[in-house]
């Protein structure tokens, strides 16, 4: 019996392991973070978004939270820039915002905070199968 809640927590911490190692994180931006518009076209370039599934696929936005927002818009309003529509809004306090991948299409991002999204801080994400 003790033979076999040992072999149990063995695996369980061998499974629980290899799933925290198999998690992507993509941080917005890289190191300039979710604040400057001139990194987010290049920072995009080459990437592939993919569903969480097993594996979380997270995106991670860093920014100052008095200066910027995390909105997600429809496509007009992210166009526009008139954000008439704001399917989700994270304000954090910390200034970091973590989004996990739940549905595959685009996902229109900006900040609704001043003339952020005019001034290009911006993104579409088009996450797949």
């Amino acid at each position: 019996m003790a033979n076999s809640a040992a072999k149990f927590m063995c695996m369980f911490l061998i499974l629980s392991m290899s799933s925290q190692s198999l998690a992507t994180e993509y941080l917005v931006g890289g190191s300039s973070g979710w604040s400057s518009p001139s990194v987010l076209i290049p920072w995009l370039s080459g990437k592939v978004f993919h569903l969480a599934t097993f594996n979380c696929r997270i995106i991670v936005f860093k920014y100052l939270p008095a200066l910027h927002t995390v909105a997600i818009v429809d496509l007009n309003s992210y166009n526009s820039c008139h954000l008439n529509v704001i399917i989700d809004l994270y304000a954090s306090l910390t200034g970091e915002t973590r989004i996990t991948l739940t549905k595959t299409g685009l996902l229109h991002i900006t900040s609704n905070i001043g003339l952020d999204c005019l001034l290009g801080l911006k993104i579409a994400i088009d996450v797949q199968v």
